[in-house]
């Protein structure tokens, strides 16, 4: 019994936890609506019996007191009159509970809706907010289904239920105590059965339950990844011929979540039919052993009657209660999703630096920025990618940086954009320390044109002006940006022109325009750095170097860190840093590097770094 209620009272402490103030005070007043509905339940019930007893023995009726004095309230002049009052006023009170019971039913439907609609924005938000290192560790995939599939669940498979258990339980009460006080021994005898036989199901069932629980969210998280990948990867499917692969893959998970969704369905309704035989039993036997005590047929109809109309109202709140509960153990782990999600975001985390700044001695405008004495290590690496690593960057100049895979050059780009944290040194911007205080700030600050950029099933407008409504869009921003990036005269050329929709991930579009429309969604921020993570890739030589051109004007400094291989881009930077094994091997111009430098001749004989053509 005590795990029992330790199992009722974790539901409760999540909900309670998972909803705010508002949403709770609904709940309140969703009770008390149940508490009336109850009372409607009894008063329903309450009323069948005296149109029982009169119907079936008039004159048994007319010596009861509480027959008697109901009959004066009606102020009826006869029986007839009386039995009509008294149908007419049943009649009522049901059509009034059926009313107010979908009233309340659609009451609850709207509060889950609600929140439901709370949870799944809060969780989007939170996601989005989450550190770039979070992302890196979790399948996106996996995240969506927690949005979409497990906030579902929680409102509609957890909290749902629990509403329901609650409503049910409050209507059995009323409806037993009512049974109780006109029939105290049957009442009991029928509850003690239901009881065993309820108890002994959930003995036998709850646990396949919990192992049920467990397979469908596991064959669920197979549905979500595979289903994502092979959907992103059906250029690749279809020229290797794989996709009997994947489509096996997706059957078989889907399979799986199926057998367990029928496991769960067949266990949780197994209790009613059960009961309902049960009960039907006992109302035979009882009249069986009525018959066999010589028991008068007009004594017996309305106590058999009321009896019978009350077990199939106490049958269905049972069912209802039990079928609930299995359902929400059945998506308890939906809920602890929610749970850990909305714990975990009001965490807060370590300061990004661990040194003191007034041990440096930085000036306060330094114009550059400044690593100093950074570590950094994934969370699932042995090592520290960057290891007591510093670095001065100049501003308004360009520079790049080069090193092979695993020289650490895509990890001290994105600590210098702001998105990774070093677990240790400190990170200026013109003299000021980059911290959580100020990382939004300085992020708006940067445009960042990856090797893999996103861009939107939307109109080109729409992918420059990145994020951004409509009616909010710099137009001249825009025109700019257009312009430098070289997209004038493909826009031209399109019929909707930069109204054009260019599908899911640019599908409609070459490489080398997808490319532009990335470089434009960068310079319309404006930046004052643009990071190019081989960001002219797609470009020839001679489209590189007007971008090059067009970027530099005079009026508004711009900084330019560059990601490249190519050896026709290096020769845009001012100066040089090449990494290796997390490490700054060495720096200077390209003339330098070339002549000096035995790493960087390393790499461009091993072609590394090389020349395109033309």
């Amino acid at each position: 019994m005590g795990k029992l209620l330790q199992n009722f009272s974790i539901p409760l402490k999540k909900i309670n936890f998972i909803l705010n103030s508002y949403e709770k005070r609904n709940l309140i007043l969703l009770s008390v609506g149940s508490v009336v509905l109850s009372l409607t339940e009894v008063f329903s019930i309450g009323i069948i019996v005296p149109i029982v007893i009169l119907f079936s023995n008039a004159e048994k009726f007319q010596t009861g007191k509480a027959f008697k004095l109901l009959y004066q309230l009606t102020m009826a002049r006869n029986l007839k009159e009386f039995f009509f009052i008294l149908s007419t006023a049943a009649i009522l009170l049901f059509i009034f509970k059926s009313a107010y019971n979908v009233f309340i039913f659609s009451k609850q439907q709207s509060i889950i809706g609600k929140i439901y609609t709370r949870l799944t924005a809060r969780l989007m938000q939170d996601y989005l907010a989450k550190p770039y290192s979070f992302h890196l560790m979790n399948n996106s995939s996996l995240l969506f289904k927690n949005i979409v599939e497990e906030i579902s669940r929680f409102t509609g498979s957890y909290l749902n239920p629990s509403i329901t258990i609650m409503s049910e339980a409050i209507i059995f009460l009323g409806v037993f105590l009512f049974l109780l006080i006109l029939y105290p021994l049957v009442t009991l005898s029928i509850v003690l059965i239901f009881g065993i036989v309820v108890i002994s199901l959930n003995i036998l069932l709850m646990g396949r339950i919990g192992g049920y629980s467990i397979a469908r969210e596991e064959h669920c998280r197979q549905i979500y990844v595979t289903a994502a990948e092979a959907l992103s990867a059906v250029k690749e499917i279809q020229m290797y011929d794989v996709e009997k692969y994947f489509t096996d893959k997706f059957s078989n998970a889907t399979k799986g979540y199926t057998q367990s969704l029928v496991k769960f369905n067949i266990a949780s309704n197994l209790p009613r039919p059960i009961l309902e035989t049960f009960i039907f039993t006992l109302f035979l036997l009882g009249m069986m052993l009525s018959v066999f005590l010589n028991k008068s047929f007009t004594d017996l109809i309305p106590m058999m009657t009321v009896v019978g109309i009350v077990c199939l109202k106490l049958l269905s709140s049972i069912s209802k209660i039990y079928l609930n509960i299995h359902v929400l153990f059945y998506n308890a782990n939906a809920a602890d999703i929610v749970y850990d999600i909305i714990s975990s975001s009001d965490l807060r985390r370590e300061e990004i630096s661990a040194i003191d700044p007034r041990d440096l001695n930085i000036e306060e405008k330094s114009p550059s920025l400044h690593l100093k004495r950074i570590n950094f290590r994934y969370e699932t690496a042995n090592s520290p990618v960057l290891e007591d690593f510093s670095l001065i960057i100049p501003l308004n100049q360009t520079i790049a940086i080069v090193g092979k895979t695993g020289s650490g050059k895509s990890t001290l780009i994105d600590i210098l954009m702001g998105l990774l944290e070093p677990s240790k040194g400190l990170f200026y911007y013109r003299g000021s320390v980059i911290s959580r205080n100020n990382i939004a700030d300085y992020r708006k600050k940067i445009g960042y044109v990856p090797q893999n950029y996103f861009l939107t099933d939307d109109s080109i407008c729409a992918n420059i002006a990145f994020g951004i409504y409509a009616k909010d869009i710099d137009h001249k921003r825009l025109e700019h940006a257009i312009r430098v990036s070289q997209l004038e005269s493909f826009i031209k050329d399109l019929p909707e022109g930069i109204n054009t929709r260019i599908g899911e991930k640019g599908i409609r579009i070459s490489g080398g325009q997808r490319q532009r429309i990335g470089l434009a969604r960068a310079l319309y921020r404006e930046p004052e750095i643009l990071v190019l993570d081989e960001a002219t890739s797609a470009l020839d030589k001679h489209t590189e170097e007007d971008f090059y051109n067009a970027i530099k004007f005079p009026g508004r400094p711009l900084s330019v860190i560059l990601v490249t291989h190519r050896l026709n881009t290096l020769e845009h930077a001012d100066h040089i840093f090449v990494m290796e094994d997390g490490k700054l091997a060495a720096q200077g111009n390209l003339k330098e590097l070339a002549e000096n430098s035995p790493v960087f001749q390393k790499m461009t004989n091993q072609k590394i770094i090389s020349e395109v053509s033309e």
